[in-house]
């Protein structure tokens, strides 16, 4: 019983290690407890050799404990969601000091983030400013932002020509006072073709 422990030990950790490899280098001894009917098994847990043997670890800088029979299913098929919610609700317990525990919980916080951010990039959804699939990201410099920013420019270059000579007024305005002036020249025009047809 204490080597298939030993085993699924070993196998709980290197597959836990596998899902956040950040984890891998770390140098810790963890304590693990495992509650049985009527007795409870002790291992040392090294990493990152992922070495176990069945002894306490009065040097152990994290303790878990849990029931054997959880920990038996756990070792082969949690993945670290599962873990997560075992800690969560009190299926699992891990103690130590609490710097080093909420280290742990955000190197793993940091990696699911990761693994759900490429599943977000499936679906894009596009944005006002957000940058198009034409757009390069070349040392932190959106290429497709540059030329829109020579777009705006060349835009904002037509409105002074337009404003130039009328600053206050409107562009609705302009508009309007330049339909008046060629309404204005036309009928002009008309008069003076009667003048000279009637002579």
């Amino acid at each position: 019983m204490a080597d298939d422990a030993k085993a699924l030990i070993e196998l709980a950790t290197r597959r836990f290690i596998s899902e956040v490899p950040a984890l891998e280098p770390v140098k810790l001894v963890v304590g693990v407890e495992l509650r049985g009917r009527g007795d409870v098994q002790q291992f040392r847990l090294e990493l990152p050799a992922v070495t176990v043997t069945r002894a306490p670890a009065p040097d152990a800088r994290l303790r878990v404990e849990m029931r054997r029979e959880f920990f038996n299913v756990m070792a082969r098929e949690g993945k670290v969601a599962d873990w997560i919610e075992a800690f969560t609700y009190g299926q699992a317990k891990a103690t130590g000091p609490e710097q080093f525990l909420r280290l742990i919980i955000n190197v793993v916080e940091k990696q699911q983030e990761r693994e759900r951010t490429p599943r977000a990039r499936q679906h894009p959804q596009s944005s006002p400013g957000a940058p198009g699939p034409s757009s390069l990201v070349v040392g932190g410099e959106l290429l497709g932002q540059e030329r829109e920013r020579g777009e705006q420019e060349d835009a904002h270059h037509d409105q002074r020509e337009v404003f130039v000579h009328e600053p206050d007024a409107t562009i609705v305005e302009v508009i309007a006072r330049g339909c008046a002036r060629y309404r204005k020249g036309t009928r002009s025009g008309r008069s003076q073709l009667r003048t000279a047809s009637s002579s």
